[in-house]
C-alpha cells in the first residue's frame, strides 16, 4: 500500500502555478471570466494558457481591433487610403466614449484620424465612420477568411438596426468573439502573417497609443522595458482587454473578458478592471517575471 502511494505521488501531474493563480483570481471575482494567453514571439518560450478560451463572449469595444484590421486590408487593396477625407456630419455623432461627439459638424478628418481615434480613445463616432467605409459584412467575411469564425461585428455603435434582432445579436450586442480567436488575431498581426509588415507595424503603433490603462496595463506599466499594444472594451457589467505585451523575455498575446460583473461602477477601480489587471500580471509573473519551469499545456 505504501509503495502504491509513493508511485501515485511520483506519477501525479505537477500543478501548474499559473493555473492555480488564474483560478484563484477568477473565483474571487463576482462575475465570470474567460481568458487566453500565448507567447507569440519566435524567440520566446512556447507557453500557452486558456480558461474558457473557446467561450463566445461580448466584445464591447474590443471588436474595433477587427474593424481596424479590415480597414488595413482594404487600404492594401487600394479600395481605401489613409488620407481619404471624412467630414463629420451632425447625424454621425453618437454617445459613449470618444471626443467626436463634442466636435462641431463640418470637422475634417482623414481615415487614418478616424482609425486612430477608434482605437486610442475608443471613439464610437469614429468607429461608425470607419464602419461606413469598410462595411460590416466585409469585416465579418475577413475574420471568417482568417479562420476566426466566431469574431463578428453586428452593428454600428449606438445606431439601432432597422430590422428585428437575431438571437445572436440580442445576446452579444455590438459584437462577439472568443479569447482564443482574439489572441490568434493578435498573433497574426504581431508575426506579420497578415498584410505587409508596414501595415501590421502601423496597427501595432496605433494600439500602443491607447489611453485606457485601467486593466491589463495597470500592474505592468512599472515594469522596465515592457510595452503594451492593446484595445479595451466596457459595458455596465463587462470589462475586456486584448493586446500584445512586449517584454525582453518574449511577446505575449493576451485576451481577457470579465463579464456578468456585479460591480457596475464606471470607475478605474471597478472590480472587473482589477480582475483583468491581476490576470495579466499573473501571466507575466509566470512566464516572464518569475519564469516557469516547463511550458504548461493549452487548456480548455
Amino acid at each position: 500500500m505504501l509503495l502504491n502511494l509513493i508511485l501515485a505521488i511520483l506519477i501525479a501531474p505537477l500543478q501548474d502555478p499559473l493555473d492555480t493563480d488564474i483560478h484563484r483570481i477568477a473565483a474571487a471575482f463576482h462575475g465570470d471570466v474567460a481568458m487566453a494567453a500565448r507567447v507569440v514571439s519566435a524567440a520566446g518560450p512556447p507557453y500557452a494558457y486558456a480558461l474558457n478560451g473557446a467561450r463566445r463572449v461580448k466584445t464591447a469595444s474590443t471588436i474595433k481591433l477587427a474593424v481596424m484590421t479590415e480597414a488595413f486590408f482594404q487600404i492594401k487593396d487600394g479600395k481605401l487610403h489613409l488620407d481619404d477625407p471624412i467630414t463629420l456630419q451632425p447625424t454621425d455623432r453618437v454617445q459613449g466614449s470618444g471626443i467626436l461627439q463634442d466636435m462641431q459638424p463640418g470637422l475634417r478628418l482623414t481615415l487614418e484620424d478616424a482609425i486612430t481615434l477608434m482605437i486610442v480613445e475608443s471613439d464610437n463616432t469614429a468607429t461608425n465612420l470607419v464602419l461606413d467605409r469598410v462595411g460590416i459584412p466585409n469585416v465579418n467575411a475577413r475574420m471568417a477568411s482568417l479562420g476566426l469564425t466566431n469574431t463578428k461585428v453586428f452593428k454600428k455603435v449606438f445606431v439601432p438596426l432597422n430590422r428585428p434582432l437575431t438571437d445572436e445579436e440580442k445576446e452579444f450586442g455590438l459584437g462577439v468573439t472568443t479569447p482564443n480567436e482574439m489572441i490568434k488575431l493578435l498573433e497574426m498581426i504581431d508575426r506579420r502573417q497578415i498584410l505587409e509588415a508596414t501595415a501590421c507595424e502601423r496597427m501595432i503603433a496605433i494600439l500602443k497609443k491607447q489611453r485606457d490603462h485601467d486593466s491589463m496595463q495597470r500592474y505592468l506599466m512599472s515594469e522596465p522595458k515592457v510595452t503594451i499594444a492593446n484595445k479595451s472594451g466596457a459595458l455596465d457589467d463587462v470589462r475586456n482587454d486584448v493586446g500584445l505585451i512586449y517584454t525582453p523575455g518574449g511577446t505575449i498575446a493576451f485576451a481577457a473578458f470579465a463579464y456578468n460583473s456585479k460591480d457596475h461602477q464606471w470607475s478605474p477601480d471597478n472590480e472587473a478592471h482589477l480582475t483583468l489587471a491581476k490576470l495579466a500580471r499573473a501571466v507575466y509573473d509566470a512566464w516572464i517575471g518569475k519564469g516557469a519551469p516547463t511550458p504548461p499545456p493549452m487548456t480548455k
